[in-house]
């Protein structure tokens, strides 16, 4: 099923509302198209569909699509080119080197030379071959996105006698076909009169893409690529030199030239341009024999890999691509043709966030870059794969493709318009949505109603009512369309446990005046199931019946609403915003002067559930008693769900206010007022000696750092003027044959202007301070704001704008200097703008690391956008053994949560943190075997192998003993109850058992107890890693291990030995910094400096760290089979619990993300609200953030924490 719901489960049924029709005609500087979520994983050809074919036959026009990720769409960089010389060619008949020139590739290399090539008379011809495989062109294009290719040239002759003098083409010479590609070549008549370079455009898309076919046997287009990977494409490799399958430039004479006739030949290049390839996939069709018909005019344009050139397209499920189409620029003929190729664009006022249309403007200028825009017009592009044709439709695809009006009149009654809504949740639901409108002259209600399946006449229950006179108060949408948001009555209740719920349209209107009702079709004309119809809303199970007959390709926009959530915890507190004195040497306060301004501190709980996933807003509402017991104001819209305050200096002084606030979801509906919570800002407003009487405060919610505060009037009699500027707007007119003059009034009112003489400062300011307090007031008047509030103490209120057209300075005799500013007041607005709320809470804690030592580093990656910064470090210092010390920004020192202290370093530019170093004396043998005892052999230094460095141990049986094992030296102490791991890696000559072994020891160095693993066979020759783990016993001191080759050893069982440490166990680092933050995003870069063992190696990042027993955590792990994975931890009071076990990463083409030892990769966590959800893919060129591996919804750890990173070794490792 289509994408077509997205706010599942709190909004049930079709979202898309297409009321704007765009038609296009497409053209070959943009593409259009949409961003969609895949729901397949391979592809191979898309339907571009239409409704109407072109108006006559497009002869050589084609089409060209192409499939990005969502976030790449423009992505190809800085566009660049590079011009090829010619490395050979061939002189056909009438063709000859002339000007001295001694080859073809001599002859066409400069322009400034005599040295060319002569074509004479009719029908004569060369052919030019070009350096296409030369170290520069493979250097400049391989991979890389090719633009367009074009052949400059500078020729010369009688240009101006033929029509078509030139033709330059594409040849074959083994298929014997040259596909022409531009008739309009020109030049001077003399090579001295040449003033240019001139440039044949060959385009995007290649006709001599495939080996085994020619442009006159297929349609298929590819796209130019450097050279062909998948057999039998072939790219611009083919075209270096004779042979074979290989392409060559042709010119040829046209056969109307004069005998006589001679064209010049003097520069002859291969110009591409090219830019970063951004494509998973592209393709073209030449469409010279039309449209296809299929429930509307359709175009099958095929689909192969760009980055795997020419195999099929892999996509990963779930993850966001973009598809877009075009007309192609393919040479001077394919731009030829006149007939224009329209395509359908359906839009919606408001873009689902599922399906985005886009428009990319594409560009072959040298150094743009090419532009995209989210625009909320779709094309219909259906994506295939499989067989047989058309296949298999990929659900997700945006089908639709025309409007689909259902009439609702006396004749078309009950049961005659309906949609049915697919039941898959359960839930209460209280509101509908739908579009429609109404011809003139409908003066009948429109009813909706819950039907009978079995009985569409009957209702069930819930049902809504609209009446022409409500209808008409709602706003025009599009085309006499409008938003109808009914509330049900009563309430419908979901079982959810499948199927779909019946909803019919109704209404006693005439015929003559129905209503409509607005819906989407995919195949006008076809109301049967197909493959395109499996891909809307509902596919094949919920559909529409239009004019009593059903359409299962048709669906009306009609949406089952939840309540939203109600906002709790609303508190109002007072607070005063500090105001700095002008003088910073004056520490008295002054007569006159306001140190604050007071102010209303909003605090409520956030909403943290599933409608997050839909989230749209908080609004908050303000009113007073000066207002209208019905009248409130909305002061925000806090766009993030995890903002949960705003600051509020814009209420009245002296009079009550009240405050509420709702959620209002993505769609535009809201939930619940809160209860109204009511405060007062008192009298005058700010804070101050002598400040009671002429206060004149002027804030702003948008920009509360410019907040002001003066004394205007200490004088309680004196008078103010206020100027009504409208009065001057009134036209006097007299008018023939009436009394009196006429007035004449604008429709807008004018509001309220005055002047106010203001004390900025009163006491002696020095001179390099003077202009201080005038700059404050003239910085707000200039501010980028909608207006400035301005309040008094007697609860006036005006929005306004400042002007400030003059100051003074008087001196006083005993005071020193006064300072005064003239303020005029207009005012230009009576409603509150609502402030956003502000960016969320950010979170860039950005680690870097690998399993053995974790680095943090702060390279930021691309797409990061969240500010500010939790946490960022430099690590741009040298700290020994024993911590981290404290990061650049905030300051805050690194704190270890698990792991000994002297694991923690900073030295050369990054923070390591050492994981698993063995205890024991001597794990490698790299000099010595020092510290190891044999028994029943010897044990020496070999460097016949190793698994680590030059050299291992060798253990070699004397064959006379029946006990043979090497054991270390105690050295590790310990204490009763931990738990230690051995570990080694071994190699034996032969196949056989080996075992490990623990010692206990108690201080005075006796044997407390042995234990042993169980018996591993290890293959003949082959490096295998042994561990064992084992809890220490009552008494430990010490700890000791040994390798024993358990049964007879004869000496021919040699066993060498490597990498063999004891550490304690579990092997666990973690490491976080503050300050805490509720919502984070932690990046690191990870690697490992060799493979896995028996069991994956896991690199952790945290998130909400409150304390060591609760915390959020992403592991990314390496697995032993080559994969790597990405999971979701929880450590709740203590108990670790499994969010989202583990999923094999993806990269943003589908493949399974390898582990490579000594491989960089982008591990990135984000904690927000009550999602938490992690992703990896590999840091190198060409590689992007493939989206999130694994997301889970979460509740559970509401509170704030630090964030950080970690790394540990799992047990076999």
């Amino acid at each position: 099923m289509g994408e077509y719901n997205p706010d599942r489960p709190y909004v049930l049924g079709m979202q898309w509302a297409p009321m704007v029709k765009a038609p296009l005609v497409l053209d070959t500087a943009s593409e259009v198209g949409y961003t969609f979520r895949t729901a397949t994983e391979q592809v191979d050809r898309v339907w571009l569909r239409s409704t109407s074919t072109p108006p006559g036959r497009p002869t050589r026009t084609e089409l060209l699509v192409n499939l990005y990720q969502a976030d790449v769409i423009a992505g190809t960089g800085p566009v660049r080119k590079l011009v090829i010389p010619c490395a050979s060619g061939a002189l056909l008949a009438g063709a000859a080197l002339a000007g001295s020139a001694t080859s073809v590739e001599n002859a066409v290399a400069n322009p400034s030379d005599p040295r060319h090539i002569a074509l004479t008379g009719p029908g004569a011809a060369a052919r030019f071959w070009f350096a296409t495989t030369g170290a520069a062109a493979q250097a400049a294009l391989f991979r890389r996105r090719i633009l367009d290719v074009s052949v400059l040239y500078v020729m010369s002759g009688p240009f101006a006698d033929l029509a078509e003098p030139v033709t330059l083409g594409l040849e074959r010479p083994s298929a014997g076909v040259v596909w022409p590609m531009d008739e309009t070549l020109t030049g001077p008549a003399l090579h001295e009169a040449a003033t240019e370079v001139r440039r044949s455009r060959l385009g995007e898309l290649n006709p001599w893409w495939s080996t085994a076919v020619t442009p006159l046997t297929t349609k298929w287009r590819m796209p130019y690529n450097w050279a062909g990977q998948a057999s039998p494409t072939s790219g611009l490799t083919a075209w270096a030199a004779s042979g074979g399958t290989n392409i060559n430039v042709r010119l040829q004479v046209a056969g109307s030239a004069l005998e006589d006739a001679v064209f010049h030949v003097h520069y002859l290049a291969l110009e591409v341009t090219y830019g970063e390839e951004n494509r998973l996939g592209g393709g073209g069709l030449d469409i010279s024999e039309g449209a296809g018909q299929q429930g509307g005019a359709y175009y099958e344009i095929p689909l192969f890999g760009m980055y795997n050139y020419g195999f099929p397209v892999s996509m990963r499920r779930g993850a966001r691509y973009a598809v877009t189409v075009g007309r192609a620029h393919s040479g001077q003929l394919s731009v030829a043709s006149t007939v224009p190729v329209p395509v359908d664009r359906l839009g919606t006022v408001d873009a689902l966030p599922s399906l985005r249309g886009v428009q990319l403007r594409k560009t072959i200028r040298e150094g743009a870059v090419p532009s995209m825009e989210t625009v909320n017009d779709l094309p219909a592009i259906v994506l295939y794969e499989g067989s047989p044709l058309p296949g298999d439709a990929d659900s997700r695809s945006h089908v639709y493709l025309a409007q689909a009006i259902g009439t609702v009149s006396e004749r078309f009654f009950g049961g005659d318009l309906m949609q049915r809504i697919i039941d898959d949740k359960a839930g209460t639901y209280v509101w509908v949505r739908f579009y429609a409108r109404h011809l003139p002259g409908t003066r009948e209600p429109l009813y909706l109603y819950q039907a009978d399946p079995a009985d569409p006449w009957m209702s069930l229950g819930p049902r809504a009512t609209i009446s022409v006179d409500e209808f008409e108060m709602l706003p025009e949408v599009a085309d006499g369309w409008r938003e109808v948001t009914l509330r049900l009555d009563p309430p419908l209740e979901t079982a959810g446990g499948g199927g779909v719920l019946w909803w019919a349209f109704a209404s006693s209107a005439e015929d003559e005046a129905p209503w409509q009702v607005l819906g989407a079709d995919a195949e006008p004309g076809s109301g049967g199931p197909s493959t395109i119809s499996d891909a809307t809303y509902g596919g094949a199970e919920a559909f529409a019946t239009i004019d009593d007959a059903d359409d299962r390709s048709a669906d009306l926009t009609l949406m089952l609403i939840r309540e939203m959530d109600e906002v709790t915890g609303l508190v109002v507190q007072p607070a005063v915003q500090p105001l700095a004195v002008v003088d910073d040497q004056c520490d008295r306060p002054s007569g006159g002067i306001p140190t604050g301004i007071r102010y209303h501190r909003l605090a409520w709980n956030a909403v943290n559930s599933e409608v997050v996933a839909g989230w749209g807003a908080y609004e908050v509402q303000r009113q007073d008693d000066t207002m209208d017991d019905e009248a409130w104001e909305t002061i925000a819209l806090v766009a993030a769900p995890n903002v949960t305050a705003v600051d509020d200096y814009e209420a009245r002084v002296g009079v009550e206010s009240r405050y509420r606030v709702r959620m209002v979801h993505r769609i535009g509906v809201p939930g619940p007022w809160s209860a109204p919570v009511a405060a007062t800002i008192p009298a005058p407003g700010v804070t101050g000696t002598r400040v009671d009487v002429g206060a004149l405060i002027l804030t702003s919610n948008h920009n509360p750092a410019g907040n002001l505060a003066y004394v205007t009037n200490q004088d309680r009699n004196a008078g103010e003027d206020f100027t009504f500027p409208e009065a001057r707007d009134v036209e006097l007119r007299a008018m023939y044959g009436r009394d009196y003059r006429a007035a004449f009034r604008p429709l807008e009112r004018g509001g309220v202007e005055f002047t106010r003489t203001v004390l900025v400062n009163a006491v002696a300011v020095p001179a390099q301070t003077l202009d201080r307090g005038f700059r404050s007031l003239r910085d707000l008047a200039w501010d980028q704001v909608p207006y400035v509030c301005v309040r008094d103490e007697l609860d006036n209120r005006w929005l306004a704008t400042l002007l400030v057209p003059s100051g003074s300075v008087r001196r006083k005799r005993q005071r020193g200097q006064m300072q005064l500013a003239q303020v005029t007041v207009v005012e230009v607005a009576d409603t509150p703008e609502p402030v956003d709320g502000g960016p969320a809470p950010c979170e860039g804690l950005r680690p870097e690391g690998h399993t053995t030592q974790v680095y943090a580093a702060a390279d930021t990656p691309a797409d990061v956008g969240w500010n500010p910064l939790a946490a960022d470090d430099q690590f741009e210092r040298e700290v020994p053994a024993g911590g981290f010390g404290s990061t650049d920004i905030p300051g805050d020192p690194w704190a270890v949560v698990s792991g000994p202290p002297e694991d923690l370093s900073v030295t050369g530019g990054v923070g390591v943190i050492q994981l698993a170093e063995p205890l024991n004396a001597n794990p490698y043998f790299e000099t010595d075997v020092a510290g190891w005892e044999p028994t029943g052999g010897t044990f020496v230094r070999s460097t016949e192998h190793a698994h680590e460095g030059v050299a291992s141990g060798l253990l070699t049986p004397s064959g006379e003993d029946g006990f043979v094992f090497v054991e270390c030296e105690p050295g590790p102490e310990t204490v009763p109850g931990t738990t230690w791991r051995f570990a080694a890696w071994v190699r034996c000559d032969v196949s056989r058992d080996v075992v490990l072994s623990l010692y206990w020891f108690d201080d005075d160095g006796d044997l407390l107890d042995l234990d042993e693993s169980d018996p591993v066979t290890v293959p003949a020759n082959t490096w295998v890693q042994l561990s064992f783990s084992w809890t220490a016993p009552e008494d430990t001191a010490q700890v000791a291990g040994d390798v024993y080759m358990p049964d007879e050893a004869p000496p021919s069982h040699r066993l060498f030995i490597d990498e063999a440490g004891i550490t304690p166990e579990p092997v666990d680092r973690k490491v976080v910094t503050g300050p805490a933050v509720r919502d984070v995003e932690v990046h690191a870069r990870v690697r490992i400096t060799r493979p896995p063992g028996g069991e994956p190696i896991n690199a952790y990042l945290h998130g909400r760290h409150v304390d060591e027993q609760n915390g959020y955590t992403a592991r990314l792990a390496f697995v032993p089979d080559g994969t790597v994975g990405v999971g979701l931890e929880m450590l709740h009071d203590g108990e670790p619990i499994v969010l989202a076990e583990l999923e094999t990463a993806r990269d943003w083409q589908g493949e399974e993300v390898p582990v490579g030892v000594g491989d960089w990769y982008w591990f990135r966590m984000q904690v927000r609200g009550q999602v938490v959800r992690a992703s990896v893919w590999k840091d190198e060129p060409g590689s992007y953030w493939p989206g999130w591996t694994v997301q889970e919804l979460d509740g559970t750890l509401p509170a704030a924490g630090l964030a950080g990173v970690g790394a540990g070794l799992s047990p076999g490792n």
